[in-house]
């Protein structure tokens, strides 16, 4: 029977409360959520727009889904001083950096960027940053104006790197100095979320204006040029949601959703966890242990967990701190949408991943559990939290079928 509904597209909630459903017995409840994120956020609204939302107020993003996902992140920070005012970055050989133009997502804020017309580089940048040795995400939203190449070039103390990307074919281009990663993706309407990742020390981050040919030097005409907003450097090896600026610096705390007291809902001798979300980031560094969720007894003995470590998403149920279930052996794609199904009952587990089988296990008892923690662990704050977007999410009190399991998780 399924015991807890959450999300689906029913999604209700105010500041610090979002509710989940146990529909038992045709006997409808609402059962709080506890959400909690001391800063501001943004998120993706039912209109397609970048909007803010205010301290401790859930964010359901619409981005990839018509329905809504929760969107749950890490703590971060935007190092860039001005992202809502590109003119008061530094300028070389720039004719104008006019703002009020239509930018991603159907917003007015865009920036047009127009190199004068003499044979140099044309770049804006943004200087004294003095971030020491790390992992470094910068990301910016970028279109061709006329000026149809973008190189984003981060300088170091020791190892700097770069990368070009055409912004008229939608390709990646030569890189240099090694960065960790690289990622240009269309958004519509000509527009492409560009992304450089390296680990080294920063000072500046400098954007050049090309016409197509990769080359920093050359004579534009004085009216082309190239519309750019939403810039972000955040310490982190992937990037996280917009966080605006204006004059300085801004961390956004991260979301913790979680509920306790939910023994009457969750299986204690048999059931079916169902997990139906977004993998915004998977992690290729072992020392990331990012939770995707936890539903445990308090103790850190007796828990469900799902996180990605290591490039694999682990599965695993633990019953007075020994493990009765794991498997790592699923590799998801960052960025896809994933339905997980885990059913347990004494000496009976299986996962279902998309309508596969990935695990069964005929060994095994099953612990206590009664509290939920979405994208980290055992409701710790101190633990590294992923960044998710949880479409739905369910408890079943019964094992079900395989035949069952494979139907309900089937994309």
């Amino acid at each position: 029977m399924n015991t807890l509904k959450f999300g689906n597209g029913e999604w209700y909630g105010k500041k610090d409360t979002i509710l989940a459903y146990n529909d038992e017995n045709s006997n409808f409840k609402p059962l709080p959520f506890s959400f909690d994120r001391d800063t501001l956020a943004t998120r993706v609204n039912k209109d397609g727009l970048i909007e803010t939302v205010g301290s401790g107020e859930p964010r359901i993003d619409y981005k990839d889904d018509s329905k809504g996902a929760l969107k749950l992140e890490p703590s971060r920070t935007n190092f860039v001083p001005n992202s809502e005012n590109m003119s008061t970055w530094n300028q070389t050989s720039l004719l104008s950096v006019t703002g009020g133009n239509v930018g991603v997502y159907g917003s007015v804020n865009a920036y047009n960027v127009i190199p004068n017309a003499t044979s140099t580089s044309h770049r804006i940048w943004i200087s004294s940053l003095g971030l020491s040795s790390n992992n470094h995400t910068f990301t910016i939203y970028a279109k061709e104006n006329g000026c149809k190449d973008l190189f984003v070039y981060c300088n170091s103390t020791g190892t700097d790197y770069a990368s070009w990307f055409n912004l008229e074919t939608g390709l990646k281009g030569s890189a240099s100095g090694g960065p960790t990663s690289t990622s240009m993706t269309p958004v519509g309407n000509g527009w492409h979320k560009i992304q450089i990742s390296g680990n080294t020390d920063l000072t500046s981050v400098e954007l050049y204006l090309s016409n197509g040919t990769e080359s920093i030097v050359w004579s534009p005409n004085g009216t082309e040029g190239m519309l750019m907003q939403f810039g972000q450097l955040e310490v982190g090896s992937y990037p996280t949601s917009y966080i605006p600026t204006s004059g300085g610096v801004v961390t956004r705390i991260k979301d913790l959703c979680d509920t306790q007291n939910l023994s009457n809902v969750i299986g204690q001798t048999e059931g079916v966890i169902f997990y139906d979300a977004i993998l915004a980031h998977k992690s290729t560094d072992t020392s990331e242990d990012l939770f995707e969720l936890s539903i445990d007894d308090g103790s850190n003995q007796n828990i469900f967990f799902i996180n990605n470590y290591n490039n694999s998403l682990t599965v695993a149920l633990l019953n007075g701190g020994s493990y009765q279930f794991t498997n790592n052996s699923f590799n998801p794609t960052e960025g896809a949408r994933y339905k997980l199904a885990f059913a347990y009952k004494q000496n009976d587990f299986a996962l279902y991943i998309n309508g596969n089988q990935i695990a069964t296990s005929s060994s095994g008892t099953v612990p206590t559990m009664n509290q939920i923690t979405f994208g980290n662990y055992y409701n710790n704050s101190a633990n590294i939290s992923n960044s998710v977007k949880v479409n739905e999410f369910k408890f079943y009190n019964t094992r079900l079928s395989n035949a069952e399991l494979q139907a309900l998780t089937t994309i």
